[in-house]
C-alpha cells in the first residue's frame, strides 16, 4: 500500500501503462486532473530549463538597456 501521494501516483502509472498501452492521450490527461485535484503543481511536467532561459533573456536584456542608458548619460 502506497504510503504518500508520489507513491500512489506512481503505482496507478504504472497500472494505467499496463491497461491502456495504446492511449497515451488518457494516461497524460489522467495524470493532469490527478496532479490538478491533489494540488501538485504543474510546473513538475515543465521541461527544465524553459522558464530559466526566458527570464535569463530578459534580465540580460534589460541589463543591456541599463547599461547603454548610463554610457549615453556619462558621455553628455
Amino acid at each position: 500500500m502506497p504510503k504518500t501521494l508520489v507513491q500512489f501516483r506512481a503505482q496507478n502509472l504504472r497500472l494505467l501503462e499496463q491497461l491502456c498501452p495504446d492511449d497515451p492521450a488518457y494516461i497524460k490527461a489522467w495524470l493532469k486532473q490527478f496532479d490538478e485535484q491533489n494540488g501538485i503543481l504543474a510546473e513538475l511536467h515543465a521541461k527544465p530549463g524553459k522558464t530559466r532561459g526566458a527570464s535569463a533573456r530578459k534580465a540580460a536584456s534589460s541589463g543591456r538597456i541599463r547599461s547603454s542608458r548610463a554610457s549615453v548619460h556619462s558621455v553628455s
